[in-house]
C-alpha cells in the first residue's frame, strides 16, 4: 500500500464536490451551540474523558452548522447540532455490538424519539436521544416526529444492523454485499430528515414522499457516502491491522483486485453521475403547486446538508491520519 503521502494527488477538495450554487454559508447560531456541545460531549461518561475530549476536538457542532446554516431558530440549530453528535458517537461506540444487542438498542431508541421517557438504567446517548426528542417535539407536527424516528430505525435495520456483522466478523464485504447497505450507513437520510426541522418547514405526504424527491434524496446520499470515502481514504488505509472494518469502496475494489488509481477512477466516475443525476432533478422539479417555492427551497437545503458535510470534512480531525477519531467499542457479549 502506498504512503499517505503518495496518494495526495486524488484526493479532494477539488474533485469530490457539488456545483458551487449549492454550498452556502455557516449558521448563525454557531458560537451558541459549541458551548452546548460541549456539554453533550461531557455526557457521554460511557467513554474515558480522552475520548469526550477527542469529539470536542472534532468539532461536529461545525459540521452540523455547515450543514443547517439557515435555521429558524437557535431551538433548531441546537436540535440539529445535537443530532450529528448523538448519532455519530452512538455508531462509534455500538457499531461492534451483536445483533440482539443491537436490535434491543434500536428498538429503545426508536421508542424513545416517539415519546417514551428515560429510565434511570439508560446509558448517555439513550438519554440523549430523549431530549433530541424533548427538544424537537414543541417545534414539529407529530406527523414529521413520526418520519424522523422511522428514519432512525431504517437506519439500524438497513444500514448499522448488517454493516455490524462484518465489522464483527472482520470480514471486507464485497463490492455487491455494501451495495445493500451503504444508503443507510452514514446517516445521511436522517440528516435530510433535519432540514424540514432547520427551516421550520413541515412538508405534506405529497411532496415528501413523491418519487422525484426520494430520487433526489437517495443521490445526494450516494453523494455524501463517495465523498466521505475520498475524505477518510487516508485515515483508513493507514491504518492496515484494521482493513477488515472497512466499507471504504476504494479499499473495496482494490481488495477485488482493482488499482489503486483504477478505483480512485471508478470512485470519481460514479460520484460524478449522481451530481450529474442530482442537478437534472433539482433543475427540472415536477409541479407541486402552491407549493413549489417551499419545494425549491427544501431541495436546495438537502443538497447544503452534503455540501456542508463536505466542507467539514476538508480539516476534519476526524478523517486525518493520527486524528482525534475515538477507538473505543462496545464489544459484543461474550468477547
Amino acid at each position: 500500500m502506498p504512503r499517505p503521502d503518495a496518494r495526495l494527488p486524488h484526493l479532494p477538495p477539488d474533485g469530490f464536490r457539488l456545483p458551487d450554487r449549492y454550498y452556502g454559508g455557516i449558521c448563525p447560531y454557531a458560537d451558541r451551540t459549541r458551548a452546548a456541545y460541549r456539554r453533550w460531549c461531557a455526557e457521554l461518561t460511557h467513554i474515558s474523558e480522552d475520548g469526550r475530549e477527542r469529539y470536542v476536538r472534532q468539532e461536529l457542532c461545525r459540521c452540523a452548522s455547515l450543514a443547517y446554516p439557515n435555521p429558524a431558530s437557535y431551538e433548531r440549530a441546537a436540535a440539529c447540532n445535537l443530532f450529528f453528535l448523538w448519532l455519530t458517537a452512538f455508531d462509534d461506540f455500538y457499531g461492534l455490538c451483536d445483533a440482539s444487542e443491537l436490535v434491543d438498542l434500536r428498538d429503545r431508541c426508536v421508542d424513545l424519539l416517539r415519546g417514551a421517557r428515560p429510565r434511570p438504567a439508560d446509558p448517555p446517548i439513550l438519554r440523549q436521544a430523549a431530549e433530541l426528542r424533548t427538544m424537537c417535539a414543541p417545534l414539529m407536527p407529530e406527523r414529521w416526529l413520526d418520519r424522523y424516528a422511522a428514519a432512525i430505525d431504517g437506519y439500524f435495520r438497513k444500514g448499522l444492523e448488517p454493516e455490524a456483522a462484518f465489522r464483527r466478523a472482520r470480514r471486507m464485504p464485497t463490492v455487491a454485499e455494501a451495495r445493500d447497505f451503504r444508503l443507510h450507513t452514514i446517516a445521511i437520510f436522517p440528516s435530510l430528515r433535519m432540514v424540514e426541522m432547520e427551516l421550520d418547514l413541515p412538508l405534506p405526504p405529497g411532496v415528501t414522499d413523491h418519487p422525484v424527491i426520494r430520487r433526489i434524496e437517495r443521490a445526494l446520499t450516494r453523494i455524501s457516502i463517495w465523498q466521505n470515502d475520498a475524505y477518510s481514504y487516508r485515515k483508513e488505509s493507514a491504518r492496515p491491522e484494521e482493513a477488515a472494518d472497512t466499507v471504504n469502496l476504494v479499499l473495496l475494489l482494490q481488495h477485488e483486485g482493482r488499482s489503486e488509481d483504477d478505483a480512485w477512477a471508478e470512485l470519481r466516475r460514479i460520484h460524478d453521475a449522481d451530481v450529474a443525476e442530482f442537478t437534472a432533478l433539482a433543475d427540472d422539479l415536477p409541479d407541486f403547486g402552491t407549493r413549489q417555492a417551499d419545494v425549491r427551497r427544501y431541495v436546495e437545503h438537502l443538497a447544503l446538508v452534503v455540501s456542508g458535510i463536505e466542507v467539514y470534512y476538508r480539516d476534519a480531525r476526524r478523517y486525518t491520519v493520527g486524528g482525534d477519531w475515538v477507538d473505543e467499542y462496545m464489544l459484543p457479549t461474550g468477547s
